[in-house]
C-alpha cells in the first residue's frame, strides 16, 4: 500500500495548543488586560517554537484567534485606544514575534 492519493490533513490540536487558543479567545471575549493577554500569547509562542511549528503558521493561529473574539470586541461599543480588533491583532502580533525569535 502506498501513500499516493492521500492527502495530508492539519494536524490535530494538542491539549495544550487547543487550551492556549481557547485561553487567548476568553482573554480577549471579556475585555481581559493586554498583560493578561500577552502572558497567553508569550505561551503559545514558546510552544510553538518548541512544537517546530514554522512563524508563519503559528502567526496565522494568532490572527485566527483573534478574528473568533471579534464580534465579541466589537459588541463592547466604543473601545478605548488599544482595544479594537486591528489593534489587539497588531499587538499580538508583535508580540508573538518578538518571543519566537527571542534568542535564549
Amino acid at each position: 500500500m502506498t501513500n499516493t492519493g492521500i492527502v495530508e490533513s492539519p494536524s490535530p490540536l494538542t491539549p495544550r495548543q487547543d487550551r492556549l487558543e481557547a485561553q487567548m479567545i476568553a482573554v480577549l471575549r471579556r475585555g481581559g488586560t493586554r498583560s493578561s493577554l500577552r502572558v497567553v500569547v508569550d505561551e503559545f509562542a514558546d510552544y510553538a517554537r518548541l512544537q517546530g511549528i514554522p512563524p508563519e503558521s503559528a502567526l496565522g493561529i494568532v490572527r485566527s484567534v483573534a478574528q473568533r473574539a471579534g464580534p465579541e470586541i466589537n459588541a463592547r461599543g466604543q473601545a478605548a485606544v488599544g482595544d479594537s480588533v486591528a489593534d489587539r491583532v497588531g499587538m499580538m502580533v508583535r508580540w508573538f514575534k518578538s518571543r519566537y525569535h527571542r534568542a535564549d
